[in-house]
């Protein structure tokens, strides 16, 4: 019986994970301790596309490469080398003419509507996002949230509707498939999609990307946070390696909704050379939190002001933007702290992003039982 085996397939593909070569989801599987059914290494496995990719790291050859990893009992098995095969050329990038864009850009959607009655004396903050992100409008008043690459080039555009609650009503589309549907764009014109707003990192070098999961939020957090740059990836599970390489040498801060935490930190650790810091604290809040939640007061948040003293928003924002930035402490009490107090000190030590995130938001610890940290 072998040390070391391929794990084998368990329901939903729980145990399948991105391939450290081609970057696909769920096609992945792990060498295992036969023993303890714990994996050797992240990496030491098998890709399924065989053709394709061919990745196929082996205990052995782990252990080649780790000499001081290797058990005293190992013995090798040879395993015949097969040449990786050559990928195929990659595919001409389908892009949408930007006319389109040009021609749908306008505040006369439902949710640039909200915004304004939502942040009346936000008007000029409201009208220079409209303009930076080419927000357009669709003539039943959905808007258009336009995915365009730092080259210019249209990838196509996402179709939302809210409602005047500013919540998203119905389900979204996107602008190439009624293209298609039109005979405007080929039967198969594939979609390529970028970062939302990824077309002003090259208008905006030198600040900080801050990025988050909705388009939504990206705008809203631009409104009150402009000297950052919002970035989106569109959806939960659309933050990819690929993505994320476009952000590589720039200051870049995380904000993961909750509950994605553990997604988004597996494709952050696969993404060599990106510095980020990542703020996890949404985690402590409801499934599918973002910053904007929080923003709109839509997630409980108890205060008490004769308790505690809030920190003022600092002058750098919502972000700390390396680990190597210093903010201020935060503000002394003439009482003994409560423990939801101490609590939340340490968290802010352990993560400087938390106390920027405090700051920002002037999120006060206060204790409700003896278990819950705010």
């Amino acid at each position: 019986m072998y040390k070391y085996t391929l794990s084998k397939y368990e329901a939903g593909g729980r145990n399948r994970y991105t391939c450290p070569r081609c970057g696909q989801r769920k096609c992945f599987s792990r060498y295992v301790d036969t023993d303890t059914n714990q994996p050797l290494e992240y990496n030491v496995g098998k890709c399924d596309h065989v053709n394709s990719c061919g990745y196929h790291y082996t205990p052995s050859e782990f252990f080649h490469d780790h000499p001081a990893r290797r058990p005293t009992d190992w013995q090798d098995t040879p395993r015949t080398a097969k040449p990786v095969p050559a990928p195929p050329p990659p595919r001409p990038l389908c892009t949408v003419d930007p006319s389109y864009v040009n021609r749908s850009q306008s505040p006369r959607s439902q949710f640039v509507s909200w915004l304004t009655m939502r942040f009346p004396a936000k008007a000029e903050a409201i009208h220079k996002a409209l303009c930076d992100y080419r927000l357009g409008a669709t003539k039943d008043g959905g808007v258009i949230f336009w995915q365009i690459d730092p080259q210019g080039r249209v990838r196509s555009g996402k179709v939302m509707h809210y409602g005047t609650d500013g919540h998203r009503t119905g389900n979204p589309y996107w602008v190439h498939t009624l293209l298609q549907r039109q005979g405007q764009l080929p039967a198969d014109w594939t979609l390529t999609q970028c970062l939302f707003g990824e077309h002003l990192l090259t208008q905006r070098p030198a600040d900080t990307v801050c990025l988050v999961e909705s388009e939504k939020t990206a705008i809203v957090c631009s409104l009150f946070y402009p000297s950052f740059l919002w970035l989106a990836t569109g959806g939960c599970g659309q933050l990819s390696v690929e993505k994320l390489k476009r952000l590589i040498g720039r200051k870049v801060v995380v904000y993961p909704d909750s509950g994605a935490l553990e997604k988004w930190e597996t494709q952050l650790k696969l993404t060599q050379g990106l510095s980020y810091t990542l703020v996890r604290q949404l985690e402590t809040y409801p499934p599918n939190t973002d910053l904007a939640d929080l923003m709109l007061h839509e997630v409980p948040i108890q205060v008490n002001r004769q308790e505690a003293t809030p920190a003022r928003p600092s002058q750098a924002g919502v972000a700390t933007p390396t680990n190597e930035t210093h903010t201020e402490a935060p503000p002394s009490v003439d009482r003994p702290q409560s423990p939801a107090e101490r609590l939340w000190e340490q968290m802010q030590q352990a993560d400087p992003a938390m106390l920027a995130l405090a700051q920002a938001f002037e999120l006060i610890p206060v204790s409700t039982d003896d278990h819950a940290p705010f």
